[in-house]
């Protein structure tokens, strides 16, 4: 479960860093493909976390941290 936390923890950098970095950028084109990216990594973060959840309560074990 360490390296499920840890990469949780990875894709949060991640998505706050495509936000930033859609923040900085002037061309809507790209703009719009970060952004795709952002909600791409968001489902992707919701389901590791969901699928964490789902072993972690079938071996009861303690729960991942709520605010992923």
């Amino acid at each position: 479960m360490k390296l499920l936390k840890e990469h949780l923890i990875i894709e949060d950098k991640m998505i706050n860093t495509y936000k930033e970095l859609a923040a900085k950028i002037p061309y809507q084109v790209i703009k719009d493909l970060i952004l795709a990216f952002v909600r791409n990594e968001e489902k992707h973060h919701r389901f590791s976390f969901k699928t964490g959840q789902l072993y972690m309560n079938a071996y009861n074990l303690p729960a991942l941290c709520s605010t992923w």
